[in-house]
């Protein structure tokens, strides 16, 4: 199942985990692509994400990163993938997109019935 199918799935509140690898040499500038990204889904323009943030490798693994999303809902997420900054990313060529991964969670409150 697809990222796209497991979100649609969801009501509520979840988690994304994305890893991001840089093509060789190009660490910093996906830093910099990934600072602005952080700056849009952080402020008004991305009202439904709840937190967003963003973790770089040190010594040997630089190129790697790691994003931690939280969003209020399916739609939110829907918002940050039409930002200007994170399609600007994705599109930049700076990603090796075989090494790209998401992990998603649904967030649950112990003690309840959360499916």
């Amino acid at each position: 199942m697809s990222s796209k199918d497991i979100i649609s799935t969801l009501q509520g509140r979840f988690t994304l985990v994305a890893k991001l690898k840089a093509l060789p040499g190009k660490g910093d500038e996906v830093e910099k692509l990934l600072a602005a990204v952080a700056a849009d889904a952080n402020s008004a323009k991305e009202e439904g994400t709840l937190t967003y943030r963003v973790n770089r490798g040190w010594g040997v693994d630089a190129e790697k990163f790691v994003v931690f999303e939280e969003y209020e809902n399916p739609a939110a997420i829907g918002v940050h993938g039409k930002g200007e900054a994170y399609n600007k990313l994705v599109t930049a060529g700076v990603l090796d997109m075989e090494k790209f991964d998401v992990e998603i969670y649904r967030e649950f409150t112990p003690g309840k019935a959360n499916l």
